[in-house]
């Protein structure tokens, strides 16, 4: 089954849009996959974007998806950048969870107040607004305290949304990147120009795999150690698309979810949070935050295949935060 969702979704055309990102994350799906302990991910989408607001609107109300692709495309932007309303939700975000009055009920007293979730990587895929998103969300800071030192950011093109057709999908040049976003590194980044963009539209099976070629990549450090002890970093802010969190975590084989929220039984003894919640294949919002235990499944998939004995599945696991 796990060969045949491969064959289906890896086409020659999707083939070339992704081979950059293969090529990128290789190195990691065939080293270090002993790697067993497991990693807190807070998730979150990006802050509303130039292409999103018509399309989302009609979209609430249960427009086809050819009349919200039309919408996209009428709003179309290169690398499209935040509205004022993203950049408000962003801000929301930070107040909400990353704040100094987030910090002072922290569950824990001993985390920096700058670091209240106690992040120790922050990802963001190659387009602006999920950077953006993230520099607001979780303000860049200067600190002299190695202990307690900002914790790197990095751009995984794995972590991109649906490629191709839409320019709110095309990547600016990496020089234009490292100009626009300094503290940000940008090493997953093989060539100069966008070269897996085209003007077809990416399976999205082949999204979905990219997706999950991420993260086999936060589990086993391929797109982060750099002669460090990838085993230290523990807990990572991933901000990316709706598009590829959808996918990723919905269609893909080796992509399993589970929840461990707080509930109860009896309906009437639930909070409001509890009673509202969504479930773990729902949609993200704009800047809706998430948290997740990533792990390895060991009992990833029927069958043996022996020509690829590397491809684990993994389990993101919903729980409260």
């Amino acid at each position: 089954m796990l060969l045949r969702f491969l064959m289906a979704g890896l086409t020659a055309s999707s083939l070339a849009k992704t081979a950059t990102a293969g090529r990128a994350a290789s190195s990691s799906l065939s080293s270090t996959v002993s790697a067993t302990s497991s990693k807190i991910l807070y998730v979150v989408r990006h802050g509303q974007a130039v292409h999103n607001p018509r399309a989302e609107a009609a979209k609430e109300n249960n427009c086809s998806t050819e009349e919200f692709f039309r919408l996209m495309r009428e709003d179309d932007a290169l690398d499209a950048d935040l509205t004022d309303l993203g950049k408000e939700q962003a801000n929301r975000c930070y107040e909400a969870h990353f704040s100094s009055s987030a910090s002072s009920s922290s569950s824990s007293n001993n985390r920096n107040k700058n670091n209240p979730l106690g992040i120790d990587l922050v990802v963001a895929s190659c387009l602006s607004r999920t950077m953006d998103t993230a520099d607001l969300v979780f303000p860049h800071y200067e600190n002299d305290d190695t202990k307690d030192a900002a914790p790197r950011r990095i751009s995984i093109d794995n972590f991109r949304e649906v490629n191709g057709n839409l320019l709110n999908g095309k990547r600016r040049t990496k020089s234009e990147l490292l100009a626009r976003h300094p503290n940000w590194n940008f090493d997953s980044l093989l060539t100069e120009h966008d070269e897996s963009w085209t003007p077809e539209m990416e399976e999205f099976e082949a999204a979905a795999e990219r997706g999950y070629r991420g993260l086999v990549d936060l589990l086993t450090g391929g797109s982060y150690n750099d002669g460090g002890n990838s085993a230290s970093m523990n807990t990572f802010l991933l901000v990316c698309h709706g598009g590829i969190l959808r996918y990723m975590m919905n269609i893909h084989p080796l992509v399993h979810l589970c929840d461990e929220r707080t509930d109860t039984n009896n309906p009437n003894e639930k909070s409001e949070q509890q009673r509202t919640q969504k479930t773990v294949e729902s949609r993200f919002e704009n800047c809706e935050l998430r948290k997740y235990r990533l792990s390895w499944k060991d009992d990833n998939y029927e069958g043996n295949d022996n020509d690829n004995p590397v491809r684990r599945a993994v389990v993101l696991t919903q729980v409260d935060h």
